[in-house]
């Protein structure tokens, strides 16, 4: 019962978002992700006025790698195709890519996370 709130308080913060924010995923089961991301995302954000980068911890390094499963980033490009988005390589932070996601590797902080 706790894990779910503390999921259902996830999707509120991710809809509630108006600025650029990340969310760590680590420690996620497939079904969990599935349900935050298509959660969160099934209808469109009206309380934004501009677009914002949402990013979404799905892997990273030594230090970090065992709090998520190798197939989290499959997981998640799964959940949000689910609910009609787009995976655009060259998605950039405006309006033309609105429905749109891609995966980046950050090399120097060495995360792994989904952006959309």
């Amino acid at each position: 019962m706790a894990e779910e709130q503390q999921h259902h308080s996830l999707v509120k913060h991710v809809r509630a978002a108006v600025d650029a924010e990340t969310f760590d995923l680590g420690g996620l089961n497939e079904a969990q992700v599935t349900h935050i991301l298509s959660s969160a995302f099934a209808t469109p954000f009206e309380n934004l006025t501009e677009m914002v980068r949402l990013t979404f911890v799905v892997g990273g390094g030594k230090g970090v790698r065992a709090r998520y499963d190798d197939s989290m980033p499959k997981w998640c490009s799964n959940a949000l195709k689910g609910i009609n988005f787009i995976e655009d390589k060259s998605a950039a932070n405006d309006l033309a890519s609105a429905g749109c996601f891609k995966f980046h590797h950050d090399t120097a902080l060495d995360m792994a996370s989904a952006n959309a």
